[in-house]
């Protein structure tokens, strides 16, 4: 995908990130940009040159209520996709897809469908959970989670959409979050199972809280409070190092339209 392409991209996820910070400014929602987003704000003040998705990060407390609030606050040119309010979306994804009507969008991933209607573009919404302060503990129920989400990709690819399976890896998550509520180590939910097992992106309480106002863009966002110890966990001790130019490309996207109708779910 040529740069030109991104940038139209990054353009409607502005568009939908603007959304999302209005409903949580007027609902005292605390959120977070994350992944390569928050590289973006911190590298380049903005969109990394070349990506092609735009991703943030909530507190399960904060999740929950941007949950309740969104069908009431959110304006008629978006929709999103949870598994809270339709059972049929993959769980293995980050937890919501908030997205723009009247797009399309096809990914690179050809095995993690989200199974709902409608395939706009998005802005990803990642959870943060509390998490043990033992690695071996954090291991243990990482590897429980791996069959569980094993058993669901292989359902969710025979299209197969087994709720009861599911629900027990969501409220699992769920569950283990409300375990170590005491903890002061934080990670991203363990629902989403693909970062690397030599890299996990697990943050110190101090490093992500209070999160501060960042610019990306033309606009001022959160980030989290220590930007350089959570980076380093996000993508590495040397984030500020750009890649070589053959690696400057956009990996999500295969296909992107703006549509005057919002196009029928694809298999």
């Amino acid at each position: 995908m040529e740069l030109s392409e991104a940038r139209k991209i990054q353009e409607v996820a502005y568009d939908i990130l603007l959304e999302i910070d209005r409903i949580c400014k007027e609902n005292n929602i605390e959120y977070t940009l994350a992944c390569g987003t928050a590289l973006g704000a911190v590298r380049h003040q903005g969109f990394i040159p070349w990506d092609d998705d735009l991703d943030i990060s909530m507190t399960r407390e904060n999740y929950e209520r941007f949950v309740q609030v969104l069908p009431t606050s959110l304006k008629n040119d978006y929709y999103y996709h949870c598994f809270e309010t339709d059972k049929r979306y993959n769980v293995l994804l980050p937890t919501m897809k908030v997205r723009k009507k009247n797009t399309y969008i096809q990914e690179a991933n050809k095995f993690l469908k989200h199974g709902c209607d409608g395939d706009g573009l998005f802005v990803d919404v990642f959870v943060y959970d509390q998490i043990s302060e033992h690695k071996l503990v954090n291991g243990l129920f990482r590897g429980y989670m791996m069959f569980l989400g094993a058993l669901i990709f292989i359902f969710e690819n025979l299209h197969i959409s087994f709720v009861p399976l599911k629900s027990l890896y969501v409220n699992s998550a769920k569950k283990y979050h409300q375990a170590h509520k005491n903890s002061k180590k934080w990670g991203v939910s363990m629902t989403w199972l693909f970062s690397p097992l030599w890299h996990q992106q697990v943050y110190w309480q101090d490093d992500l809280f209070p999160y501060h106002d960042i610019k990306f863009e033309d606009g001022m966002f959160p980030i989290a409070h220590h930007e350089d110890a959570f980076l380093r966990v996000e993508i590495g001790d040397d984030y500020m190092t750009l890649p070589p130019v053959e690696k400057q490309i956009s990996k999500h996207t295969i296909e992107f339209n703006v549509l005057s109708d919002q196009p029928k779910k694809r298999d």
